[in-house]
């Protein structure tokens, strides 16, 4: 019988064989071993489709529809390639396309989210008005806006408390008259 090479030497062996890779982990890093939240030694993404292209075999469509929903609140990125990698062989893939999706909308809430937190030009730019909005436009404006940053809709946020107690504090400021632009 032959023996069969494991996966891990094929990539040891490709990585140090002569070619010099250029950018992105050293073949060291990919090889190590990472702790998850949980305290458990998991593979990087990157090694772990390295791993499945040296050793003769793409991993199947449900391996890795498996890993993107492992690696989906740990690490978006890696499952964000994961998916991508379904969509690559069925573009037609629902669930692949509802998760790609999904992770792109939290992904802009997350910018969306920061935006606001980090915004220092006052309460019309927090708000995304222009000088000389009307009261309706502001409550509009502020409603829309919570809607998208309130806290009970985006769990694992940590910026969107302070975003949306943000927005509060800008919508006040801004019926009271303080933070707008002098009438003409």
């Amino acid at each position: 019988l032959r023996q069969r090479t494991a996966p891990h030497d094929l990539l040891q062996r490709r990585l140090s064989g002569g070619r010099a890779r250029s950018g992105g982990p050293s073949p060291h890093d990919l090889l190590q071993p990472r702790l998850n939240a949980g305290g458990a030694l998991r593979r990087t993404w990157q090694a772990e489709m390295a791993l499945h292209r040296l050793s003769g075999s793409e991993m199947s469509i449900n391996d890795l529809l498996q890993r993107a929903l492992e690696e989906r609140s740990s690490n978006p990125v890696a499952s964000v390639k994961f998916l991508r990698g379904i969509l690559n062989r069925d573009p037609s893939h629902a669930i692949a396309q509802t998760m790609l999706d999904e992770l792109e909308h939290d992904h802009e809430l997350r910018e969306l989210t920061k935006q606001i937190v980090n915004e220092r030009r006052g309460p019309l730019f927090v708000l995304r008005l222009q000088p000389g909005a009307t009261d309706a436009e502001i409550k509009k404006a502020y409603r829309a806006l919570s809607m998208k940053v309130h806290p009970d809709k985006n769990h694992g946020n940590p910026c969107a408390a302070a975003a949306f107690i943000k927005l509060k504090a800008a919508t006040d400021a801004l019926e009271r008259g303080e933070g707008r632009a002098p009438s003409q």
